[in-house]
């Protein structure tokens, strides 16, 4: 494999529609996230907590990060909760808005 087609195929892997040219998007998603996903690990996982922001409580499914644009040419990420109720229905909050349910 030739060198400039590895460079190609190596930058072709690694867009993304949100990236600008140069910017470190990518590494900055790496070192923040624990897989491929984006999904972060927390201790509060599996627990019952309350959406500060609806009031509504139920089960801390997921923490992930989620691509929030780009300021000063620096890529900003959101981390997102996704909680589940016990009726079935699910809705992601910033993880900002999280707190641990009252036992």
């Amino acid at each position: 494999m030739s060198s400039l087609y590895a460079r190609k195929a190596a930058t072709l892997l690694h867009h993304h529609p949100l990236k600008p040219a140069g910017s470190t998007y990518m590494a900055t998603r790496k070192t923040l996230s624990t897989d491929t996903f984006g999904h972060q690990t927390h201790p509060w996982i599996g627990k019952t907590v309350t959406d500060i922001a609806c009031q509504q409580t139920g089960e801390l499914m997921a923490v992930v990060i989620e691509p929030a644009g780009f300021a000063s040419g620096a890529p900003r990420v959101s981390r997102l909760a996704y909680i589940k109720a016990a009726s079935g229905i699910e809705w992601s909050t910033a993880l900002a808005n999280v707190e641990l349910a009252a036992p």
